[in-house]
């Protein structure tokens, strides 16, 4: 949020501050402090404020006397008494109120970015927090989707659920737009995927299916994306594989950023109508499409879209390696907290099923696969 004037903490001016932050809040000891201090008085305005530990504090005043007394001292031992200082007030008075009208588009879109970076507690976090500032429908059921979608996407079903239920109460309003009730009927179905109902999502998407011919390409594309998944749980193959193909020719021609993830579920519905009935030609397919997902549709603009892509692209080429009974090698254990989530769990799955493994290898898997489920 904007902040400006006399909301700025200590003003315009610079603040003199160095030293480090402990993972509990306080603040660590820093080098060349004197020498610091000096540089600082000499470019800033006099009585600029300086912010100082106790120790630091202490130091100054018995080995640079002449520094400290042309700066404003302020003692501060950890963020917590830094932010209890007066000078923090107007800004936190104003964090912490409710939004200006302008401001809330803006949040919406920072909410958006964020959900497509796959960094939903992030986006819940502001949407739940501005829940409670937001009353008009058509905002408030995009603000419900984001909400909900951090414990969906993680499997907190019954907090999934609270959220759940006004975006049902929502979805019958004429509102909220073709766009909004086409998102919330996706996000409904996404979540009938995860419950098991997976015929009730097929009948909510069905519902909204004549609100198409309004809606963006994008909300087309996950639309028939989810589809395709509900379609997969319900062994409807070739109608997995048709929605799914559906959704990455969507994505492909409007909707650029969602085709990689479009294409990935286009793959695995190939993958499964392949094992299902012996065809070649859907592995085939699916081993060329598996090339271009890596090559053509890695995200570039954030480097946790790549990584959660590439992630499902590895497990993709698990679970084909499983159905054709040929040996995957698998990389080495992942690193980030982005590379160690759902894909990482399927990818050992994977590995642990495939029948072309030796027992020893497969229970290594297996092993390192319940390692794995105690951190996502």
């Amino acid at each position: 949020r904007c902040l400006g004037g006399p909301e700025v903490p200590f003003g315009v001016g610079p603040v003199f501050a160095t030293g480090s932050i402990r993972e509990d809040g306080a603040f660590g000891a820093a080098g060349a402090l004197i020498h610091k201090l000096q540089a600082f008085v000499r470019e800033a305005p006099c009585d600029s404020f300086a912010l100082l530990t106790a120790a630091q504090l202490s130091y100054l005043s018995a080995h640079a006397p002449e520094s400290l007394a042309a700066v404003r001292a302020i003692v501060v031992g950890n963020v917590t008494s830094l932010l209890q200082l007066p000078h923090f007030i107007p800004v936190l008075e104003r964090l912490q109120g409710p939004p200006h009208p302008s401001e809330v588009d803006e949040l919406l879109w920072n909410m958006d970015r964020l959900s497509r970076a796959t960094r939903f507690s992030d986006a819940a976090s502001i949407a739940d927090w501005l829940l409670s500032q937001v009353s008009s429908p058509p905002y408030r059921i995009r603000l419900l989707l984001h909400a909900g979608s951090s414990p969906l996407h993680e499997g907190r079903l019954s907090q999934v659920s609270g959220y759940s239920r006004e975006v049902r109460s929502l979805l019958t309003s004429n509102d909220i737009g073709a766009e909004n009730k086409v998102r919330a009927a996706t996000y409904l179905a996404a979540e009938a995927f995860e419950t098991g109902e997976w015929h009730d999502g097929i009948s909510l998407l069905e519902q909204l299916e004549s609100e198409l011919s309004h809606c963006s390409a994008a909300g087309r594309s996950r639309f028939f994306g989810t589809r395709s998944k509900l379609m997969r749980a319900l062994k409807r193959w070739d109608d997995a594989v048709e929605s799914a193909s559906t959704a990455f020719y969507l994505a492909e021609r409007a909707a650029a950023a969602d085709a990689g993830t479009a294409l990935n579920l286009l793959i695995h519905a190939l993958l499964r109508r392949g094992s299902v009935f012996g065809r070649d030609e859907d592995f085939t397919r699916a081993t060329e499409l598996l090339h271009s997902s890596v090559a053509n549709w890695t995200p570039l603009d954030d480097e946790n879209r790549r990584l959660n892509h590439l992630g499902f692209c590895r497990h993709l080429q698990a679970e084909r390696a499983r159905l054709l009974t040929v040996p995957y090698r698998l990389e080495a254990s992942p690193v980030s907290p982005q590379q160690s989530g759902h894909s990482w769990i399927f990818e050992l799955l994977a590995c642990a099923r495939n029948r072309a493994h030796g027992s020893d290898l497969r229970l290594h898997y297996g092993h390192r696969l319940q390692i794995g489920r105690a951190h996502v």
